[in-house]
């Protein structure tokens, strides 16, 4: 019986550093979300919308400016002028987006976050904008040089949840070993290192 009880204790040790773990991963992945909405709110990160967004504001005046005004889309799009014809007018776009683009126009290409086109009537013809649905850097040296910001998201989450473990981990483990310094001095009060171990030898092979 005395066994069977220390094993139900090792149980529930083993249960509450399961549940400590998940509680710590949940903490590690909001604190990694609020580092982002932090820089977002600061003005360092773009959000993802947020070229479509500035795009669809100036619409109109993207429609009907004569001679077009590129000053009016964000510096992270390119666009592509086309007659009521076909004919490219003007472009700023590299030839594999201009392929994209006018793929866009007669309906045989799909948006994705990596990406996105917006299409304008002119009254000469249209104007395809191409963007993205991801986040940026404010500043262009950081967004030249640094990893992007997804990267950054997934950098500072690994980071988190490796020091959050990492402390959940020593706190059980000094858990431990204050019961085994106890142990040394109530040997009938507390279980033996020697037992401990062969309990968790026990448990993982009854695990595989």
């Amino acid at each position: 019986m005395e066994i069977s009880k220390k094993g139900r204790s090792l149980k529930v040790i083993f249960f509450e550093y399961l549940v400590s773990v998940t509680l710590g991963l949940v903490l590690a992945l909001s604190l990694a979300m609020l580092s982002v909405n932090f820089l977002t709110s600061s003005g360092m990160i773009k959000p993802a919308n947020y070229a479509e967004n500035l795009i669809l504001k100036n619409k109109t005046k993207l429609a009907k400016s004569e001679p077009f005004d590129a000053s009016l889309l964000p510096s992270d799009t390119s666009y592509l002028l086309l007659s009521n014809t076909g004919k490219t007018l003007k472009s700023n776009m590299s030839q594999a987006t201009q392929r994209e683009a006018r793929q866009f126009h007669t309906g045989n290409f799909n948006n994705t976050a990596a990406s996105s086109y917006l299409e304008f009537k002119r009254k000469n013809g249209y104007v395809i904008i191409h963007y993205t649905l991801q986040p940026h850097y404010a500043n262009k040296w950081l967004e030249k040089y640094f990893p992007s910001v997804n990267i950054l998201f997934a950098t500072l989450l690994v980071i988190f949840c490796v020091v959050t473990i990492l402390l959940i981990t020593l706190f059980w483990l000094n858990a431990l070993l204050n019961n085994w310094h106890q142990s040394l001095k109530h040997p009938k009060k507390f279980p033996s290192k020697i037992w401990i171990l062969k309990c968790l030898i026990q448990r993982s092979v009854n695990l595989i």
